[in-house]
């Protein structure tokens, strides 16, 4: 079980939801939703450097450090943090890889 005190925070990713036609030929707007992933903590980063698996050097803000067995997050995905309806942090993967004890995402 993922410990609330190691991992106090949740993990959301933005869903795109395309644009629709309606009966009449009309298109709807494409909207956001947020998804929760899984439990989480984020340190900040800002300055501070990551080199992703093909050697590319990326600036980071902040560090996510999510459980073990958590799958890696698509480079480019939205992410933000909440704490309860706060949102501590938020941005765009640039790196994410799955580790033997943990899991870590880059934005």
């Amino acid at each position: 079980m993922v410990s609330k005190y190691q991992y106090p925070y949740i993990l959301q990713i933005s869903i795109i939801n395309p644009s629709t036609k309606d009966e009449n030929g009309n298109w709807s707007e494409e909207t956001e939703s947020w998804v929760n992933l899984c439990r989480c903590r984020d340190e900040a980063g800002k300055g501070k450097k990551v080199t992703d698996s093909d050697n590319t050097i990326h600036e980071y803000t902040f560090l996510i450090q999510k459980p073990e067995g958590v799958e890696p997050i698509k480079k480019g995905t939205k992410v933000r943090v909440m704490e309860g309806n706060v949102k501590r942090a938020e941005g765009t993967v640039i790196y994410s890889r799955k580790d033997k004890f943990h899991s870590r995402t880059w934005v």
